[in-house]
């Protein structure tokens, strides 16, 4: 009901229902993914978050269509250990909620390059 100096007016229809959850769409792809580290079996990778928070790492074989889950993480860095040594790696991150999984952002890098850090 609305009320003002000229009196009280009906009430509106009752809406429709709507349940508070959070979050309520998948996240976008994190942003602008990078190598900060790099051994002979490992790579470090840091990216900028999206609105919603949550990561899956995965990488496949240069050359190989298979995609590998590598380590999942709610911080915006993560170590990706057990490389196979003079391997070329493609990385992606995906975000991830509780309302689904974004699109990955793609990327990559070479596991052994001897560079501190790559844009990826």
């Amino acid at each position: 009901m609305a009320e003002n100096g000229a009196g009280i007016g009906p009430a509106s229809s009752t809406s429709r229902l709507f349940k508070c959850r959070e979050p309520t769409s998948a996240p976008s792809a994190p942003s602008l993914v990078k190598v900060t580290d790099s051994t002979k079996s490992s790579v470090t990778l840091e990216w900028i978050k999206p609105v919603f928070d949550g990561y899956i790492a995965e990488a496949k074989a240069k050359g190989s269509d298979r995609w590998i889950v590598v380590g999942q993480t709610k911080h915006l860095k993560l170590v990706i250990d057990g490389l196979i040594e003079n391997t070329e790696y493609d990385f992606r991150i995906k975000a991830i909620n509780e309302a689904g999984i974004s699109v990955p952002r793609d990327a990559l890098a070479s596991a052994w390059s001897t560079s501190s850090e790559f844009m990826l």
